[in-house]
């Protein structure tokens, strides 16, 4: 038994295990109790205190059998047997000589004669074989839960492998069709649409460098600018006369790496919300710089009209994706966004560097 299953599934008291173990100590009481009867030819009057007295020798039992049961099957769940067996020889005695004395005081309260006085050498072999007994079912039914838990997870387990496999097919043809496709929409496209040749062969960039970045943890920020830039492109095709692009770029800061697709989340933010729900478009700019060690990337939008853009709620997946993969980055990596006069900004900050200023 695996001790991290058992941590998984620990072992707990149920109404349903209880009411067994109560109904097999009644059913021993009433057995117990009619060979006494028979044993000492006693009168059928006596049968009724016989029987009482067995009855609370039982719900005794099962009180001293609590603390057992917590130490063994709950707390030493998952361990060793010869771990488990070497508590149960420890448990054994003191089980049966607090058994004995909750049941001496439990007839003392009643005002009862101790059933089991004349014979406590029978009383702790009696007291001795139902323990045994009944921590072997214990033991049986827990390791026959764990079982068929652990069948239930092979199976899953065999029907995520089967879905992970499905998905690798499917990641492995993809790929390969859609640059097929593109290969052979470029391929019949007339030489004098050069224009059109362009926008397949950036859709395919596009592509390709968002797939391989699955492979990588970084980035320069000199490709994530690229990846923009041929996004921003597609876009301002769609979009025409209603997007307008600005780019302000110190080279010395795009060797700054950063975990990839990171800047076009940024720049779709902006297009969306910034641009593409206003009637007459508006303004997106892209401004890169190096200060105090680190690469600060700032995508800006602004609409056209003079309208401003609402202030979110909040940051989307998209941006709460690239915070925390930048927290993950550390030494001073961030992302801050903020309204703007005239829309929306958010500023990007890596380190050049192992340290960067706060």
């Amino acid at each position: 038994m695996g001790p991290a299953l058992a941590a998984d599934l620990p072992p707990r008291i149920t109404l349903r295990g209880v009411l067994i173990l109560a109904l097999a100590q009644a059913g021993l009481a009433l057995a117990y109790t009619a060979c006494l009867v028979a044993e000492v030819g006693a009168s059928r009057a006596a049968f009724g205190p016989h029987l009482g007295r067995s009855l609370l020798g039982g719900a005794t039992h099962l009180l001293a059998l609590a603390p057992v049961w917590w130490v063994i099957i709950r707390q030493l769940d998952g361990r060793r047997w010869p771990v488990r067996l070497g508590a149960h020889a420890v448990a054994l005695p003191l089980f049966l000589a607090g058994w004995h004395e909750l049941y001496r005081g439990a007839v003392h309260v009643v005002g009862a004669l101790p059933l089991y006085e004349a014979s406590v050498p029978w009383h702790y072999y009696f007291g001795a074989v139902t323990y045994t007994a009944e921590f072997a079912i214990l033991h049986v039914v827990r390791e026959q839960h764990l079982l068929r838990r652990r069948e239930e997870l092979a199976a899953e387990l065999r029907d995520l492998a089967h879905r992970a496999e499905l998905k690798g097919l499917r990641a492995q043809v993809m790929p390969h069709f859609l640059f097929n496709t593109l290969h052979t929409l470029s391929a019949a496209v007339p030489r004098d649409h050069e224009e059109l040749r362009r926008r397949i062969a950036q859709l395919g960039a596009l592509l390709r460098y968002t797939l391989n970045a699955a492979d990588r943890d970084r980035v320069t920020l000199r490709e994530e600018l690229q990846f923009a830039r041929d996004y921003l492109d597609l876009e301002q095709a769609r979009l025409g006369d209603r997007l307008t692009v600005a780019f302000d770029i110190d080279e010395r800061a795009l060797q700054a790496p950063v975990p990839p697709v990171v800047l076009q989340p940024l720049v779709e933010n902006a297009l969306k919300h910034g641009v593409a729900s206003h009637r007459h478009g508006g303004e997106v700019s892209l401004s890169i710089a190096r200060h105090d060690g680190c690469a600060v990337v700032r995508v800006c939008d602004r609409a056209k009209g003079g309208t401003r853009r609402p202030v979110p709620d909040g940051p989307g997946f998209g941006l709460r994706s690239v915070a925390a993969r930048l927290q993950r980055l550390g030494h001073g990596a961030r992302l801050r966004t903020e309204p703007t006069p005239t829309g929306y900004a958010a500023e990007l900050v890596v380190p050049m560097e192992p340290a960067c200023a706060p």
